[in-house]
């Protein structure tokens, strides 16, 4: 979920790219998320060892022992983001190591202390698209801008049902998510709601870009798809199969907007 949105920002803002080149940054941006997931797990491995979705993670099944694992971290980060300082502009190894960072120091401890983690872990999930705008052009270009917006909304309604579905787990583990804090769900599903309708208007930013019919026509399909599936979650009286709904749709819908983008990009 990181790659791909890098991935179509290096591709839409690179006015001209080799394979090897594309490779190189994919491989780059890869390393610095698996490296980041692995800090994560580090950092949290007392907490996930209590909750049953996250219980048999390495770290508390003993695969891989704590000290171990934080060494992984940190050499797939370095390794990661010392791909892209190397073979691309200054600007893209700097937010590679940034994302890390944010990742790492600030999201992963914030989710113990207040529900707006989720907002500051939206910036990190987002900051992929800056970061292969960077590598593609140079620069951060307008449709850099568009993608980080577009992913950063998208993380709401995306993750808030995970959180109400994982709920007890998320209180059992200490983490203040919005979910455990408005324990009635409504909060959360009024805040999906409520970004799934900001990530709508802001998918209209491409077409101002230069984005034809190929990608607003599949946009505006799976738009009304997704604002549905986001209103029933408000709704309490089925709001356990409306969470499981919402999210599953939220794939499908950021990978038929990001590929709906590169195929209108490329014809």
């Amino acid at each position: 979920m990181a790659a791909f949105p890098a991935a179509c920002a290096f591709l839409l803002s690179a006015e001209e790219h080799s394979f090897p080149q594309f490779t190189l940054f994919l491989t780059g941006t890869l390393l610095s998320a698996f490296g980041a997931a692995a800090l994560n797990q580090w950092s949290e491995h007392p907490q996930d060892a209590t909750m049953s979705r996250t219980r048999d993670r390495p770290i508390p099944a003993k695969l891989i022992s704590p000290g171990c694992a934080l060494m992984l971290g940190l050499i797939l980060s370095g390794a990661g983001a010392g791909l892209l300082f190397a073979f691309f502009p200054l600007l893209a190894g700097i937010l590679a190591l940034t994302t890390i960072l944010l990742y790492w120091l600030v999201y992963t401890p914030l989710k113990r202390h207040t529900p707006w983690c989720t907002e500051v872990g939206a910036v990190a999930g987002a900051l992929p698209a800056l970061l292969g705008s960077a590598a593609g052009a140079g620069s951060i270009t307008p449709m850099g801008w568009s993608l980080f917006a577009i992913v950063f909304l998208w993380q709401m309604p995306h993750f808030h049902p995970i959180a109400w579905r994982y709920r007890t787990d998320y209180r059992q583990g200490g983490f203040r998510m919005l979910t455990v804090v408005d324990e009635t769900g409504r909060k959360a599903a009024n805040w999906s709601f409520i970004y799934a309708l900001l990530l709508v208007a802001s998918t209209a930013a491409p077409v101002f870009l230069g984005a034809g019919a190929l990608y607003w026509v599949p946009a505006t399909g799976v738009a009304a798809v997704f604002l549905q599936r986001a209103a029933a979650f408000r709704d309490f009286r089925r709001r356990d199969a409306a969470a499981c709904s919402l999210f599953r749709f939220s794939l499908i819908y950021l990978a038929v907007l990001l590929s709906a983008l590169l195929i209108d990009h490329w014809t």
